[in-house]
């Protein structure tokens, strides 16, 4: 999985520069919340997978959601065991859910 997260290899319907800003964003979240992530039962497969079509929602771990929200200035309101609570950039507040 961790394979696929070279930064000179988009997934197809992505740019370079777009794929670099998401790694970068995925990066931080990873460094910023891992422990928690980990202890409240996150898997890295459900946050951190990406498939061949970035245009392929169910291709993509949650934290990608997270990533592209905090690439264009949102941040992390909340990580907990059933869910991450995220704001964009306008203000929008967004919840993913761990089943």
């Amino acid at each position: 999985m961790f394979s696929r997260l070279h930064p000179d290899r988009p997934p197809e319907g992505l740019t370079r520069e777009r794929w670099r800003e998401r790694l970068d964003a995925i990066l931080i979240f990873a460094d910023k919340h891992a422990c928690d992530l980990e202890r409240l039962g996150w898997d890295a497969e459900k946050l951190f997978a990406v498939g061949e079509h970035w245009q392929r929602l169910d291709e993509r771990g949650v934290g990608w959601f997270v990533a592209e929200a905090l690439a264009e200035g949102g941040l992390v309101a909340d990580v907990g065991s059933r869910s991450i609570r995220y704001q964009t950039m306008r203000g929008a507040s967004r919840t993913i859910w761990n089943h």
